[in-house]
């Protein structure tokens, strides 16, 4: 009973949301939003790809409807515009770590449900592992490996979803990807999986954990912090024109990040959700851009007097501190 009434409370939060002028001025334009929310989580379904919020927008983003481009503001009400249609689309809250889904009342025929659970114990596990040794070759085991040592180097949580996410950037395929915690469950002496909690997907951890070992910057459940010298190093960037566009939002942002500084992925990624949350950094389309008030403070960052006397040598220093 406590989940249908979470699912009612969200549907009814998420149906007082504003919606643009745009939308309840122009009812052909909320039609066709309408018709491209549903293609899109259609798409998701048919790629066996669960439909978070942030995936649809990322779809919306890109599709092109006869009366033109959603605006930022459009793909960002969708929430609200899928409560309205109750009959076709069932909101779903954010839990287990997990952000908000919008699923459809009537799956495709042949839909097969999301795998997100931690494998059982008993037969199960054990012809896991029997397929394991005889079906998986020693390359995927090592790109399982390298997957997630190279989140423990970015420093940021190997959740399920990050996992996924760069097993199919190496060319797993989607079915593969989802199966994947269960082959990471089968190696015990290698891997301890956390169980998901209410707030929490499930996380994929070494044993042993590399050496020099920082901890996470990014995750699930971790509120983003950034350093000063960080916000400085960035902002100095920005104000001389050097940053490099930030498409592909957060996780893109900060991989365009990397060419241009040294630190981790995981650091980067949780600058920009910095910015984010302090007004400085806003979505348009799929790239994060200035807002006025960053407009405003690069402003005055550029007319600012060097705090030290040596000008020739802040060149360099300055943006290497992000």
């Amino acid at each position: 009973m406590s989940d249908l009434v979470d699912l009612e409370r969200f549907h009814t939060k998420c149906r007082k949301l504003p919606l643009p002028k745009s939308l309840t001025q122009n009812p052909q334009k909320l039609s066709s939003l309408h018709d491209a929310i549903l293609a899109c989580i259609e798409r998701l379904y048919r790629d066996k790809q669960k439909p978070f919020l942030g995936e649809v927008q990322k779809l919306l983003r890109a599709h092109r409807s006869i009366t033109g481009p959603f605006t930022p503001q459009e793909v960002r009400s969708i929430a609200a515009v899928c409560a309205s249609k109750p009959e076709l689309f069932l909101l779903v809250p954010p839990m287990c770590g997990n952000a908000p889904c919008i699923l459809l009342r009537k799956p495709p025929a042949g839909f097969e449900p999301w795998y997100e659970r931690l494998p059982q114990r008993g037969f199960c596990e054990e012809e896991a592992s029997r397929n394991l040794r005889e079906s998986i070759a020693s390359a995927q085991l090592a790109t399982m490996r390298q997957v997630i040592e190279g989140l423990y180097a970015d420093r940021i949580e190997p959740t399920l979803n990050e996992v996924q996410e760069r097993l199919r950037q190496r060319g797993w395929s989607f079915s593969d990807a989802q199966q994947a915690v269960l082959l990471y469950a089968c190696q015990k002496d290698i891997y301890d999986l956390s169980k998901p909690t209410l707030n929490k997907q499930i996380v994929v951890l070494l044993k042993e954990p590399p050496s020099g070992f920082l901890g996470w910057a990014e995750g699930a459940g971790i509120i983003p912090q950034a350093s000063t010298e960080m916000e400085f190093g960035l902002k100095s960037l920005l104000a001389a024109g050097l940053a490099p566009s930030l498409h592909g939002g957060v996780a893109g942002g900060a991989e365009a990040l990397q060419s241009c500084c040294k630190r981790s992925l995981g650091e980067l990624r949780a600058l920009l959700r910095v910015f984010i949350l302090k007004g400085l950094l806003e979505y348009c389309d799929n790239e994060l851009v200035a807002t006025a008030l960053l407009h405003k403070e690069l402003d005055a960052f550029r007319q600012a007097t060097p705090r030290t006397p040596e000008k020739k040598k802040s060149s360099g220093r300055i943006y290497s501190q992000i």
